[in-house]
């Protein structure tokens, strides 16, 4: 697909996606408590592990104890754990919103936490492979980084429908990782726009603030650039609410393009197409070698 037409068609998934969040401003909700308490939950574990270890000179990679490894396990199992149970809720209201059957802020809630059991099961298989993947990342060089880097992208991609399958279906953590793999091999994973195009359209929007923080800059002026600075910081808080809400809506809507191959409400078949590109098969490959 020219880079053109992928950057067009995900114009056209931002501007859906977020006329279905105009139309929901509730599931801004889900994104903004998960950051305060994710935020709370940093504080709360690394501010005392900071000081009961002596501080930063003792946090140097050799001289890291033991306990540490243990407290960052904990803190990824935590952190993880509200931001996939309140990602649990948005989906659940994008998804029947999707399918024409309204849900409120509340409605997400009660869902989330119907499936409180699977959520743990998932929490624990996603913090346990992103706490290892960085391990190993910190001990690898350079290519060994990007290697990890790779497989993490590799395992995102594998289990991009399993939040969807756990509170859509009420799937187990480990039955809907196993079926997020089975929809992304009907197709090529490697063509999810989800990973590049709208991402990419973000992009533009996160890169919107520099250039009047560097007018700023150059005025010299304090207040001037303290004002920049404050405003850049509110910009940057909305705009990451809105993506991780719209984030969850697109994903909502692939999923039941996937299992059903219909596109859902607030969404036109031109979105989807070329989100998924079906996997060639021996003989296609074969005829386009020909």
């Amino acid at each position: 697909m020219p880079l053109m037409g992928r950057f067009q068609r995900s114009l056209l998934l931002v501007r859906q996606s977020f006329a279905v969040l105009r139309g929901n401003p509730q599931l801004m909700l889900f994104p903004i408590i998960s950051a305060i308490v994710t935020t709370g939950i940093a504080i709360s574990f690394w501010v005392p592990t900071f000081f009961l270890t002596g501080g930063a000179k003792s946090l140097h990679r050799e001289n890291m104890p033991v306990a540490y490894y243990a407290v960052g396990f904990a803190f990824y199992f935590v952190s993880y754990f509200f931001v996939i149970f309140f990602n649990s809720g948005l989906v659940y209201c994008a998804y029947q919103n999707l399918t024409g059957r309204p849900a409120t802020f509340q409605d997400g809630m009660r869902a989330a936490s119907s499936r409180i059991g699977s959520i743990l099961g998932w929490t624990l298989i996603a913090a346990t492979v992103g706490w290892l993947l960085r391990m190993v990342s910190e001990r690898a060089g350079l290519v060994g980084r990007i290697i990890i880097g790779i497989i993490g992208l590799a395992w995102s991609i594998l289990t991009f429908f399993v939040i969807p399958i756990i509170v859509v279906e009420r799937g187990s953590a480990t039955g809907a990782v196993k079926q997020s793999g089975e929809l992304i091999k009907k197709t090529w994973g490697e063509s999810l726009i989800m990973t590049g195009g709208l991402g990419l359209v973000m992009l533009f929007f996160y890169l919107a603030p520099i250039p009047f923080i560097v007018v700023a800059a150059f005025t010299g002026i304090v207040p001037v650039i303290l004002g920049v600075i404050a405003l850049t910081v509110i910009y940057y808080l909305g705009l990451s609410a809105v993506a991780a809400s719209m984030t969850g809506i697109y994903s909502a809507a692939l999923y039941i393009y996937a299992s059903n191959g219909t596109q859902s409400g607030g969404f036109s078949p031109e979105a989807f197409q070329g989100a998924f590109q079906q996997k060639p098969t021996l003989g296609d490959r074969f005829k386009n070698w020909r």
